[in-house]
Parts: structure tokens; sequence; C-alpha cells
């Protein structure tokens, strides 16, 4: 994702860059827990791929790019999953990374 330097939320990965947060909006509950370790890009070869790769799904990452000052983009690498769906029958599954 990206965000702008200096922003709450990169002041905080910064301090401590154990994150999680949670995916939602799925009809029927469905929830994913994600907790991994951030970290900003920097330029070098791999965070240019992974930023044309986010580039693919939000192509108007590309505008905020060039009009917006500051912006970072972050990697997070996860080491905790829990997918959750409580339809019936309800399934909960955690994956330890």
């Amino acid at each position: 994702f990206d965000t702008v330097k200096a922003s709450r939320k990169d002041r905080n990965i910064l301090a401590s860059p154990f994150v999680s947060f949670v995916i939602g909006g799925w009809d029927g509950e469905i929830t994913v827990q994600y907790e991994g370790k951030a970290i900003v890009l920097g330029g070098d070869a791999d965070a240019e791929r992974l930023k044309e790769i986010y580039y693919e799904v939000y192509p108007d990452g590309r505008d905020r790019l060039k009009s917006m000052n500051g912006l970072v983009h972050i990697e997070v690498t996860p080491t905790w999953l829990r997918y959750s769906d409580y339809k019936e029958p309800q399934i909960i599954a955690e994956i330890g990374l």
C-alpha cells in the first residue's frame, strides 16, 4: 500500500514494523485478519518490481505518486493469517507463517 511520508501510519511503522489489520467487506461476513512485518520500500530493483505489481491493481497509484509529495510504498510480509467465514457452516482457518 502507499501512504504519505511522515503520516501517523508511516511514523508508527518506522517506530515498530509489526502491524495488523482486518480485510473485510465481502458478502456473508467474511474477513481476513492479517499480522505481519512492514517495511518502507526503497528504490532497488525488488522494490520497483513490487510497485509495478501494485500499479497493476491500482493504476491511479502512479498519479498519486506524481501529485503527492512524499508518497512512500509499504510492503507487509505476513506472519499470521486468519480467514473467517461466519455463514453456516462456519469456516475459520489460521495460518502461522
